[in-house]
């Protein structure tokens, strides 16, 4: 009477139980990135929502800064974000504090993708009202893309536009050519100032 495994039979189960798990792993990273980059464009798409509302309420400009910044382990990429209010004189005044998408989540750098990446809004005109505030992990060396909300509403952007910010996995960002197979994309409405948050 045979009792036990050969060893042939213990390797095949052990290679299945490798395959089994291998393929868990891989799903299980495919959920958490794409929980993470809907996480990070919800995260974007409130506060455009909160500087919309308080341009409104406040009945005064309200910016939107976006900067360049790294992450440990990682390049400088547009990452962060913060809102600001801008006084009658051009001084600014936070209003959120900086906050981070956490990584590996980036803003696409390719301006196909996020046009409110576009050179043309980036904020090069620091005073001494709004001067080069300091960023976590970036000090004062950032490049920094903006857009502004009205009190009435709507964004200096230019009406004739189609605005969007697109978020990507670093480890796979895409380009405009080739768009990422995972990505979320938050739209900006010019005239309106509504926002929308699209996933494929």
């Amino acid at each position: 009477m045979r009792c036990g495994f050969s060893l042939l039979e213990l390797l095949v189960v052990i290679a299945v139980i490798a395959i089994m798990a291998a393929l868990a792993v891989s799903g299980f990273n495919s959920i958490t990135g794409a929980n993470s980059i809907t996480s990070s464009a919800d995260r974007i798409a409130a506060a455009l929502d909160l500087a919309r509302q308080s341009a409104m309420t406040k009945n005064k400009k309200i910016e939107v800064r976006f900067y360049e910044a790294p992450a440990l382990g990682w390049t400088n990429d547009f990452r962060a974000f913060q809102i600001f209010e801008i006084g009658d004189s051009g001084s600014a005044t936070p209003l959120t504090k900086s906050a981070a998408l956490g990584t590996p989540t980036i803003i696409a750098r390719d301006t196909g993708l996020s046009t409110l990446l576009l050179s043309e809004r980036e904020k090069t005109n620091w005073t001494t009202n709004d001067p080069r505030i300091t960023v976590p992990n970036a000090g004062t060396g950032y490049v920094c893309r903006y857009l502004q909300f009205r009190p009435d509403g709507s964004t200096d952007l230019p009406v004739d536009g189609k605005w969007h910010l697109t978020i990507v996995d670093a480890k796979a960002p895409g380009s405009a050519a080739e768009p990422p197979a995972n990505f979320a994309c938050i739209w900006v409405e010019p005239v309106s100032g509504a926002v929308r948050v699209l996933r494929p």
